[in-house]
């Protein structure tokens, strides 16, 4: 009877045992077939408190619940990064294994950014650079909107620079064909000018009258081209311009 008794008494108190402290205890991007592999973690979320978490298996590999992945999150593929929504915000910077922005919009600025707070499944969002929290392709805008925004050459103000013109490629495009088309201007009225001179000297002649008429013409016709070649690229410079 005593023996029983023991047998139910050990029953019980397995029941009144924490279930978190018979569960497994997980290790952020090791290797896993099924979640039962990746086991549980205390983790500090980036918006609140710490919480006790079941690791998921994705692709082979354990990371946290998607509604705990931010910005220095610890990655291996582009998947692990998926967050809670069906919006795409973040990807994977192989290179250092992190998660970072992945689009246009995505705040970068410690104030509004969506950072990891936890070193033990990933980087510290606050450690990386606010200059590495985009992906290729997209620059951290800290002076202004706080956001990843895609990157047209302007690059990046450095901090000690706040409020100086930023180097931009498209006035080195501007400036450039500033000074191609001025050449072919000058050219296309040298043209026409030599056409007129040839009409003058033409003395009636029919043919010389008609050899100069061409050359006015194809003046005339460049000097259009090269007015319409500045508009677009002109136009096209300020879209990326306010698009950036």
């Amino acid at each position: 009877m005593k023996h029983y008794l023991s047998i139910i008494t050990a029953f019980f108190a397995l029941l009144l045992i924490p279930t978190s402290a018979l569960a497994i205890s997980g290790t952020i991007g090791q290797s896993c077939q099924e979640q039962l592999d990746c086991g549980s973690m205390t983790i500090t979320p980036w918006n609140g408190p710490d919480q006790n978490v079941a690791l998921q298996c994705v692709s082979n590999r354990c990371v946290v619940p998607k509604q705990f992945v931010a910005i220095g999150t610890w990655c291996g593929t582009g998947i692990h990064c998926e967050d809670e929504t069906s919006v795409l915000q973040f990807t994977c910077k192989t290179d250092n294994n992190i998660c970072v922005a992945a689009v246009n919009g995505v705040a970068c600025i410690d104030e509004l950014a969506r950072l990891n707070k936890d070193q033990d499944i990933g980087t510290l969002g606050t450690s990386i650079p606010e200059s590495d929290r985009c992906a290729t392709g997209l620059v951290c805008d800290i002076q202004e909107s706080g956001l990843c925004q895609n990157d047209f050459g302007q690059g990046e103000v450095p901090a000690d620079k706040l409020g100086d013109a930023a180097s931009d490629i498209r006035d080195q495009i501007r400036e450039l064909l500033n000074i191609a088309l001025g050449f072919l201007g000058v050219a296309g009225v040298i043209v026409t000018m030599y056409g007129g001179a040839l009409w003058m000297a033409s003395a009636g002649d029919d043919e010389k009258v008609e050899k100069a008429k061409k050359t006015i013409v194809a003046g005339l016709i460049g000097l259009v081209i090269i007015g319409i070649s500045w508009t677009i690229v002109s136009y096209v410079l300020k879209i990326t311009q306010t698009i950036a």
